[in-house]
């Protein structure tokens, strides 16, 4: 896998994999933004299902002002190599909130920053948290 083409592909992969791994631990990735041609930065917004669930009850209900989920988003800057963690409040109708900054951590790669990434999101939405 040398030519642009094929690491392009496989770049877009890596984040595939990711959702459905979150996606496992009854994680959803609401938004995902990788960009290849920027140093492999991306930046995912993720959470909780059961509370994602919730969300859509209010929205069928009208009750657009009802709290939602907390949406954590882990943005990873690929020229600084810096992944940066944050989180937003939301109501059932507003899917972004102000946010609020919560970690951040150097990274070697942005294979290094996906794992971290799953990690980090896993330890606070994750369905293994819950038992």
């Amino acid at each position: 896998m040398n030519t642009p083409v094929e690491l392009a592909i496989a770049y877009v992969r890596h984040f595939a994999d990711l959702a459905e791994r979150l996606a496992q631990q009854n994680i959803v990735v609401g938004k995902l933004d990788c960009n290849w041609q920027s140093f492999g930065s991306f930046t995912v917004d993720a959470s909780d299902g059961d509370e994602e669930a919730k969300r859509a009850l209010a929205v069928q209900r009208g009750a657009s002002a009802e709290p939602g989920p907390d949406v954590y988003r882990l943005s990873w800057d690929g020229k600084d190599r810096l992944l940066s963690a944050g989180s937003m409040r939301t109501t059932a109708s507003t899917m972004i909130g102000p946010r609020r900054a919560l970690d951040s951590r150097l990274c070697d790669s942005f294979e290094d920053a996906i794992r971290v990434a799953y990690e980090w999101l896993t330890d606070r939405l994750g369905s293994s948290r819950r038992r």
